[in-house]
């Protein structure tokens, strides 16, 4: 799998990164699930209450999935690219990411995570390879 198709067609790239300290793209998190779907018509009903888009760049290379709390809130975004990650995609994303959001901290084995404001940005290999925008927890004082 190689990323390079999705640059410069993805709401992943071209979504706001000034944004991306209170959100994801034009979201808020908190945000109501109806303005969610009113933002994203072509979002359809997903698993456990979440608005799925699927192959949501022209290539169709990834999902995005947004997920709500049980007051239908926006908690997260994720970002799901389709086929077998090598380990070149993987650390390209991961360039591309410290590139927009600084250093990163390392989660686990092929996990990546970055804080912008409000926000956590984490990168995953597994059986796929995910990024991942949710609201981040509160820092201590």
């Amino acid at each position: 799998m190689s990323i390079g198709p999705i640059f410069g067609y993805s709401a992943f790239v071209n979504q706001p990164l000034e944004n991306a300290s209170r959100g994801w793209d034009r979201v808020s998190w908190g945000a109501a699930k109806e303005r969610v779907e009113n933002i994203y018509p072509q979002a359809q009903p997903g698993r456990f209450g979440s608005l799925k888009i699927i192959g949501a760049d022209l290539a169709e290379n990834y999902d995005i999935v947004f997920a709500f709390d049980q007051d239908e809130r926006l908690k997260s975004v994720e970002l799901a690219f389709h086929g077998v990650p090598s380990d070149e995609s993987f650390m390209e994303l991961k360039r591309w990411l410290t590139d927009q959001f600084g250093p990163s901290t390392v989660s686990g084995a092929w996990e990546y995570s970055w804080r912008r404001g409000q926000t956590e940005i984490i990168l995953k290999r597994g059986h796929n390879l995910t990024i991942t925008y949710r609201k981040a927890a509160s820092q201590p004082a």
